[in-house]
């Protein structure tokens, strides 16, 4: 009895013994994992590429607004492979084609810039030195959690062998004419974006956002001789994006802006009508400037609201022209007869100061006579 009792609590022992050494080298593996970066466990699977292979670390090259590191280089056969790094922890979410994505890490968010723009930069700034080559773009996530889609040079760290094994194929080349009319095609429709922008912003429109998207577009561009078909495509798309955020807001701004001018014409009206001016035709008008506006047609609101005023000020010439002329008439009229008054008091005061002179003549009873008609006159 004695020795299976012992039996039995040396089989527990040995039981908790073997669980708590695998806690141990658990904890440990996990330590180790935790204390190699995720810049040194890139670093780890691009030593491990063969032969064909040249990797190069922490390339510096000159950007268009100063000096720039590239984290990873490696030239092969098959193209030039440009690794841009993020190394945050947390989860990421955005767009691809958008400028700024949002990292949320311990129930707080941040803003980071997009990293695959970044690693266009990259690639630009190397072909800038190095002339148009096969860049193959790479961003490796080392810590972060992807919410979306980024396409297929976003990677994790263990992602990346497979990357560079599919892209063993045949020897990339650049189709130099097409790529050629690609960029070409795109500079102009940029420029001609910038142009549009420029006239709107003329207006007092505040584009700030446009502008600092097409301004990115303008960075990507900058420099390159060639580009491919999807890539043509994605800042073809940014190019349009930031167009109708302009139009967009060109648009907003003139309905405000309408929507003000009538309201002003509508005061405007409105006194006139005060003083008895018939203002008919242009509340007419007004009225349809205001079903333009209902419509957010803003071109044909304006054109309305300038003819309403303009009716306006003509009927109001036209009405205190002839209120003028009346007043004048009737002022003249005043004139005379105060003159006429004027002069028969003028006549009634020399009668009355020979009525003084004569006081006991027999002129005395006409002046006297007089002066009173002249009393019931004033």
């Amino acid at each position: 009895m004695i020795e299976i009792i012992t039996a039995y609590w040396i089989e527990i022992f040995v039981t908790l013994v073997v669980f708590v050494a695998l806690i141990i080298l658990f904890l440990r593996n996990g330590s180790g994992r935790s204390n190699i970066s995720g810049r040194e466990r890139v670093k780890r699977e691009l030593d491990r590429l063969n032969e064909k292979y040249v990797v190069f670390d922490n390339v510096i090259v000159q950007a268009e607004r100063g000096m720039m590191t590239i984290p990873h280089a490696v030239v092969s056969p098959y193209g030039v492979f440009v690794i841009t790094l993020c190394d945050l922890p947390g989860k990421i979410s955005g767009n691809k084609d958008e400028r700024e994505w949002q990292i949320k890490a311990r129930g707080a968010s941040d803003i980071i810039l997009n990293p695959l723009w970044e690693n266009r930069k990259h690639i630009n700034a190397l072909e800038k030195k190095l002339g148009p080559r096969p860049f193959i773009p790479v961003v490796v996530f080392t810590h972060a959690k992807l919410a979306n889609n980024f396409g297929p040079i976003a990677l994790r760290v263990g992602q990346l062998r497979n990357f560079f094994s599919e892209h063993t194929g045949a020897s990339m080349h650049l189709d130099s004419q097409k790529y050629h009319f690609n960029i070409d095609t795109l500079n102009k429709k940029l420029e001609a974006a910038v142009y549009i922008c420029i006239d709107i912003e003329r207006e007092g429109v505040k584009i700030a956002k446009a502008k600092r998207l097409l301004e990115d577009m303008r960075e990507l561009l900058r420099g390159r001789e060639g580009i491919d078909d999807e890539e043509f495509e994605s800042i073809s798309d940014n190019i349009e994006h930031a167009l109708t955020s302009a139009r967009e807001r060109e648009h907003q701004f003139r309905l405000s802006r309408l929507e003000i001018e009538m309201e002003k014409a509508e005061t405007l009206i409105d006194r006139y009508q005060t003083l008895d001016i018939d203002m008919t035709g242009p509340q007419l008008l007004l009225k349809k400037a205001w079903e333009c506006f209902n419509n957010e047609d803003t071109n044909r609101g304006v054109i309305l609201v300038a003819q309403s005023l303009k009716s306006a000020q003509n009927i109001s010439d036209t009405f205190f022209k002839t209120d003028s002329q009346n007043l004048i008439r009737e002022l003249n009229e005043l004139m005379d007869r105060t003159a006429r008054i004027s002069g028969e008091i003028d006549h009634l005061r020399t009668t009355f100061e020979k009525g003084k002179r004569l006081y006991h003549s027999e002129e005395y009873e006409e002046c006297t006579l007089k002066l009173r008609s002249l009393k019931g006159i004033c």
